[in-house]
């Protein structure tokens, strides 16, 4: 009934990044459209932009698999300790043990998922990644091959697009 949808799909710029479909570094295509708040798809009123950063290679956004940074995983794990204190307050001071209990098994397997997940994430890696990426030159379209327009930031006359060098 009542949601978002997106219009349009327009290039605007270019810039180095890391693909974290393909894995490897590429020139990204900035692409924008327009989120437009509707009921029952009639538009209300526009609420913002969408911006997606597509790999030319996979055709991707190149955020698509990006993983997750490690502070998420530490606040679940104090969310789990809190909830264990809370079933252990429970149980001593209503007596009901199984309540209590509960929460504190519920809080285990959450906490045993959490640490599963904090082991096999590679947010470090790709930081790394992330962090060798040269930034583009600005006198050349890394596209086209053409000379760039003066400005900040320099411009493409022929792709019609910002091209971002920092």
């Amino acid at each position: 009934m009542l949601g978002t949808y997106r219009v349009g799909n327009w290039k605007f710029a270019y810039r180095a990044g890391y693909c974290t479909v393909c894995e490897t570094e590429t020139v990204a295509e900035g692409r924008r459209s327009i989120v437009v708040m509707h009921v029952y798809f009639v538009p209300l009123f526009p609420v913002g932009l969408h911006t997606a950063w597509m790999c030319p290679h996979c055709a991707c956004d190149i955020n698509s698999r990006r993983p997750t940074h490690p502070g998420t995983f530490y606040v679940g794990l104090a969310c789990a300790a809190i909830m264990a204190a809370i079933g252990v307050a429970i149980a001593v001071v209503t007596g009901n043990r199984e309540a209590g209990s509960i929460l504190v098994l519920v809080s285990a397997v959450m906490s045993a998922v959490l640490v599963y997940f904090m082991r096999i994430n590679r947010y470090a890696e790709y930081r790394e990644n992330v962090r060798r990426v040269e930034p583009l030159i600005g006198d050349v379209c890394p596209v086209c091959g053409d000379a760039l327009q003066e400005g900040n930031p320099p411009r493409c006359l022929f792709c019609d697009v910002n091209v971002l060098t920092n």
